[in-house]
């Protein structure tokens, strides 16, 4: 989920605001068109929306004492299905909750399982049915 919200603030809204910008030069130098200040809005909210990306990705990495790019690298191998979701909530919150998560692999229940020994703050840890993994329980 996260992984393609990032993906679109930062592609989408990068190409979104240099063609905004392009449009509005085209215009204004080569139509002799009034300046099109709504073009520029358009363009200031696509590289807006673009740093609050940017500034949510550096808290998490703060938060967790990574690098932002090791940060951007895990959400690409948590939408790519390579590492296990909700892993960041291991680390900061005191209750997780797979359930909604859809069929987890194995190796993510490893992975979770192995990250959550280290969680101090985490108390509670559930799986659904839809996980497979239903009948795993787990204590701190």
């Amino acid at each position: 989920g996260r992984l393609r919200v990032v993906l679109e603030s930062l592609l989408e809204s990068s190409m979104q605001g240099f063609m905004q910008i392009y449009i509005a030069i085209y215009r204004y130098l080569h139509r002799g068109a009034r300046f099109p200040w709504t073009a520029m809005f358009s363009a200031g909210t696509s590289f807006l929306c673009i740093g609050l990306v940017l500034s949510d990705i550096k808290t998490d990495a703060d938060a967790l004492g990574i690098s932002m790019f090791q940060c951007m690298q895990d959400l690409l191998l948590i939408g790519l299905k390579r590492r296990a979701p909700l892993i960041y909530s291991l680390r900061t919150m005191e209750t997780v909750d797979y359930s909604n998560e859809g069929r987890l692999k194995e190796e993510h229940l490893r992975e979770i399982l192995s990250l959550s020994q280290t969680c101090g703050g985490l108390k509670h840890l559930y799986f659904g049915k839809q996980t497979g993994f239903s009948d795993v329980h787990w204590e701190p």
